[in-house]
């Protein structure tokens, strides 16, 4: 790739790096989001509310005053990159 040397090449490389790096990401987490999700062994993984995952966290994790913000914020951000649109860094 030639190095750009005005900003509108510049732009342009970052869309396409953007782009490769997307896809890319899109072929390592195919049918590992959602319902279709499996486990490393290759058996189907159960949905879980949010509740559920809270409760498993609770009862192997010390979270003081049962704030669980965090975990909360974790799960966001998680589902959050599964949309097709740029991924938001949690705390923004």
């Amino acid at each position: 790739m030639a190095r750009p040397s005005t900003p509108e090449e510049r732009a342009q490389m970052v869309r396409q790096l953007y782009e490769m790096q997307r896809e890319e990401a899109e072929r390592e987490h195919a049918g590992r989001n959602g319902a279709n999700a499996e486990a490393d062994d290759g058996e189907p993984v159960e949905p879980r509310t949010i509740a559920d995952v809270a409760d498993t966290f609770r009862r192997w994790l010390y979270f003081p005053h049962n704030d669980l913000g965090v975990l909360n914020v974790s799960l966001g951000t998680a589902a959050a990159n599964h949309y097709d649109t740029t991924p938001i860094p949690a705390g923004c």
